[in-house]
């Protein structure tokens, strides 16, 4: 996801990018505003299909309330559409909250979603669009009811299953993971269902990602708040095309005492096994490791976490010079960005 606090300004050319993180960037054209107008925008996201046909969605007031926007390029003759509002409306007691997200199919179907603040509580609303017909369907609610959903994050195979997972409260107390998938093939969404383990208090910030075969791989954060064993542990689950969500497992290193896990990324290689890569933080110190485990598809195992050092020297990720070589980093985000691009 990239976050702009104004105006969206996308180049109408793909960027070339080196084959290594960290090195330049070269545009090949100039920018071209692509959102409603003067109001800021914010909560950018974005997806590319086979044929370099690209949808972007955006968070933006229309002057009277927060909307979601989405405009569309075309690989063919790179130009944009225009922008068009795709959420459920706004009124007094329902309008846009943010956090759009987007992925596309191989044919460049797309699906978005969001959270819509609806009657004073917060929903996951999810909207389709349909190459066929090049418009963009009702929005409709996925989550598990009530209200107190958020987060939301989004995976689409090449096949079109639209996979979202998000956090949602169910209770005052109880902060949960869910997931739903689009089914393409019935076209409807098949249900909204708990993925993480009935006794986590509060799991937050869910991630998604799918490969091309249509397995997915969540991973989310449970906190604790007891006692000295304060903390945060990383969960992930995994879920093969015709299966149900598996049992969720532990993959961090460090066992709470005050450590918490942030800026958490998923990439799969082209066999389908998964990485998932971290920033691990001592909340005494504020100091930061970054870690990764590998999901081994063919064993359906999680080799364990360590060090992205020891993951460069096996082989399993190619050394770039834009990678540190050191794992002691209080900019984790970036090197974690760079390590999750450099298996790509």
């Amino acid at each position: 996801m990239i976050k702009l606090t104004n105006l969206i300004f996308l180049p109408i050319l793909a960027l070339i990018f080196t084959a290594c993180p960290g090195g330049p960037v070269t545009p090949t054209s100039l920018a071209t505003q692509i959102d409603a107008g003067s109001a800021n925008s914010d909560w950018t996201s974005f997806d590319t299909d086979p044929l370099g046909n690209a949808i972007v969605v955006w968070q933006q007031s229309d002057g009277t309330a927060n909307r979601i926007y989405a405009n569309r390029s075309l690989g063919s003759n790179q130009t944009w559409q225009g922008p068009t509002i795709i959420d459920a409306g706004a009124t007094n007691t329902s309008f846009a909250f943010g956090f759009p997200k987007v992925g596309l199919d191989a044919q460049g179907n797309a699906t978005a979603v969001w959270t819509q603040v609806l009657k004073g509580g917060t929903r996951i609303y999810a909207n389709q669009f349909s190459v066929i017909t090049n418009t963009w369907s009702t929005p409709v609610i996925i989550d598990a009811g009530d209200s107190g959903a958020g987060s939301p994050s989004i995976a689409v195979d090449a096949k079109g299953y639209a996979t979202v997972v998000w956090e949602q409260y169910n209770s005052q107390t109880s902060l949960q993971i869910f997931s739903n998938r689009w089914n393409p093939n019935l076209q409807q969404w098949e249900g909204a269902a708990q993925i993480d383990a009935t006794d986590q208090l509060r799991s937050r910030s869910p991630i998604i990602r799918a490969d091309a075969l249509g397995n997915a791989v969540a991973v989310w954060v449970q906190i604790n708040y007891t006692g000295v064993d304060s903390g945060t542990r990383l969960y992930t689950a995994w879920r093969a095309p015709n299966e149900i969500w598996s049992i969720p497992k532990v993959i961090d290193a460090v066992p709470l005492n005050g450590n918490y896990q942030v800026y958490q990324q998923i990439a799969f290689d082209a066999l389908g096994n998964a990485i998932v890569v971290w920033s691990d933080v001592d909340a005494f110190t504020g100091s930061a490791v970054i870690y990764a485990n590998y999901y081994n598809l063919q064993s359906n195992t999680w080799n364990g976490a360590i060090d992205f050092r020891k993951f460069a020297r096996n082989g399993i990720i190619t050394k770039c010079p834009g990678i540190p070589r050191s794992s002691q980093n209080h900019n984790s985000r970036n090197v974690v960005s760079q390590l999750v691009i450099s298996l790509r």
